[in-house]
């Protein structure tokens, strides 16, 4: 038995592709004689030229035993295998700004996405990613050793890989989480051969997995657009990111959203070229990717202390408090004497779908008096156009939770009262002047109100003011951000 190895099958590719004269087999075996061994090759696509090695091929790691890869393993049977002495690692930012052409070696990086022909890994930082070609893109969460030449496509460096190999994954390792990412920040800048998009600026993020929001301004057939209010100008006079829906695995489809929706994506940053510019796209690896639902712009915790705050002009500041809280350690309060609130304005007001969520504790319960509430609130300079508040309001009804409205006052929703902390949230939809602001209570819906003007929504108010708070009040973790509704 002759065992066909690196140095017979680069004779065999080389005569096939030159002289197309004879099958691979045929000339094995006028090399080799009838008694050789041929394994289990299991090539990529021979039919169609493609003479790379499946995963499972008996020929990786099964050439000549004193020739390594630039691996560092024994040599692969197959003319696809790179000779050599190993190639040292590099990083994969290196390997990203290094030229066309260039071996590289990139060492135990976690996959992040995975595509019908390609994958994509970053350093588990999050300081770097880059898009690898290879047939067998394996799961996310895997890790693996790439190597391959460097080349750019489209304005988007990427490895098309002559070897992929699956490293242990460690015990509690991982995967890095999505990078959140503005439509105005995403592609960024060029890195020494990696060229940025149209107008980036900052760190090169091409190749990362990623998070982006905004409202869907076109469709087309291979995806659509999203603009969060950058206004990213994009090819074809569109406005927005691109969502590329294409080149998934199989099996897997996503549903385009219709022009208006708000959608928050999640996916590989790319770069696409359209008539000699390269704009930014972002890649959904499924239909889970899509998620139509808020996006938190900011979260106050409270840890920092109340700097961020000023006291409503009708009261005095609350006091920021550590003997009880929701989390981490530390809440503002207001005791039963005090008249005690606090503001500040938000950046919100590109926007008219937006939320506000906060933390109160209810020290008493069905019954007990008191006055605690979070509101959102439309200011013109120093003049109130609208407002909007949910919270114990006990003038109204001592048993159950409260909200109101600018144009209808305080209104008693149906669900009651009861001691600890509660999340209450107000969601101020576009404007219409009937049912346009919904109120929750624990995720429940609580009631539904009105918006007088169509007024922007600029300003944030936790606690009462101008009124005694009438039990002791705590309040924490109180966030906002743009929504699409669901709590």
């Amino acid at each position: 038995m002759v065992d066909v190895d690196i140095r017979s099958l680069t004779v065999v590719a080389i005569c096939f592709f030159v002289f197309k004269q004879k099958t691979a087999y045929e000339m094995l075996r006028s090399l080799v004689g009838s008694e050789m061994c041929i394994r289990d090759r299991y090539y990529v696509a021979p039919s169609a030229g493609d003479f790379h090695l499946q995963a499972r091929s008996t020929c990786i790691d099964a050439g000549d035993p004193a020739m390594v890869d630039i691996i560092g393993s024994r040599m692969d049977m197959g003319a696809w295998s790179i000779l050599g002495t190993p190639t040292p690692p590099i990083s994969l930012g290196s390997a990203k700004a290094a030229v066309d052409g260039t071996i590289a070696l990139i060492e135990d990086r976690p996959i992040v996405a995975v595509y019908g022909n390609a994958f994509n890994i970053e350093n588990d930082d999050r300081s770097a990613g880059l898009r690898i070609v290879w047939t067998e893109p394996g799961e996310v969460g895997q890790r693996v050793t790439v190597a391959g030449v460097m080349a750019t496509q489209d304005g988007e460096r990427y490895i098309p890989a002559t070897q992929v190999k699956q490293m242990p994954v460690p015990e509690g390792s991982v995967t890095p989480a999505p990078l959140g990412v503005t439509n105005k920040n995403t592609g960024g800048g060029p890195a020494g051969a990696a060229p940025g998009v149209r107008g980036g600026v900052g760190v090169n993020n091409v190749g990362l997995l990623a998070r982006a929001f905004g409202w869907v301004t076109a469709v087309v057939p291979d995806g659509f657009y999203i603009n969060d209010g950058s206004n990213l100008a994009s090819d074809g006079g569109k406005t927005g990111l691109k969502v590329s829906t294409t080149g998934l695995l199989s099996g897997r489809t996503i549903g385009i959203p219709e022009v208006g929706r708000y959608v928050t994506v999640t996916g590989a940053i790319g770069a696409r070229q359209v008539e000699g510019i390269i704009y930014p796209v972002i890649r959904p690896r499924a239909q889970s990717d899509l998620l139509y639902e808020q996006a938190r712009v900011s979260v106050d915790t409270l840890e920092n202390g109340l700097g961020a705050w000023s006291a409503m002009p009708d009261s005095d500041m609350l006091t920021l408090v550590s003997n009880v809280w929701h989390s981490p350690t530390h809440s503002a309060f207001a005791d039963q004497d005090s008249v005690a609130s606090m503001r500040k304005a938000t950046d919100l007001s590109l926007y008219d779908r937006v939320y506000l969520r906060g933390f109160i504790r209810d020290g008493g319960g069905s019954g007990a008096f008191g006055r605690a509430y979070i509101g959102f609130r439309a200011m013109d300079e120093d003049l109130v156009k609208d407002y909007f508040s949910i919270g114990i309001w006990s003038l109204t009804s001592s048993a159950n939770y409260c909200f109101r409205t600018s144009a209808q006052g305080w209104m008693a929703s149906s669900i009651a009262r009861t001691p600890g902390w509660h999340a209450f949230t107000i969601a101020v939809r576009p404007y219409t002047g009937t049912d346009d602001v919904w109120f929750y209570v624990d995720g429940a819906l609580a009631g539904k109100g009105k918006r007088t003007v169509n007024w922007p929504i600029n300003d944030i108010q936790v606690g009462p003011s101008n009124t005694p708070a009438g039990a002791n009040a705590w309040y924490d973790d109180i966030e906002f951000g743009v929504t699409e509704w669901a709590f």
